[in-house]
């Protein structure tokens, strides 16, 4: 927003939620936007290693956007996800996966980005 405007901050999160339901495209798949730059993504029924592979073909997806940003310049476009889980039989409060989802997503931004905690 502060290099390239409030109009092309709003393009780059509707290509971004375009791209996370390209992944997360079941009929309960879920792609929920909480404010400014964060979004939650609820796929229910995975295995873990098929749930990161997904988060990774997220960050893939999206770090393949282009977009005209302007005066001949393109941005590019990084994600971070930091991610949590639970068993159906061992449900845990919306509280404690988002907040252990939360902390990994720290742990991905300091790992340079673009990538899935």
């Amino acid at each position: 927003n502060d290099t390239y405007g409030h109009a092309f901050g709003d393009e780059v999160l509707k290509s971004i939620t375009s791209s996370l339901r390209t992944v997360a495209r079941r009929a309960d798949d879920y792609v929920v936007r909480l404010g400014g730059d964060e979004f939650v993504v609820i796929m229910q029924g995975l295995d873990k290693k098929t749930f990161i592979k997904k988060m990774n073909d997220c960050c893939e997806i999206v770090g393949d956007l282009r977009l005209q940003a302007g005066q001949g310049r393109v941005a590019r476009i990084n994600i971070s996800i930091g991610t949590s889980s639970t068993i159906e039989d061992r449900l845990d409060t919306y509280e404690k996966l988002s907040d252990k989802a939360d902390r990994n997503l720290y742990i991905s931004k300091n790992k340079g980005k673009n990538c899935v905690t």
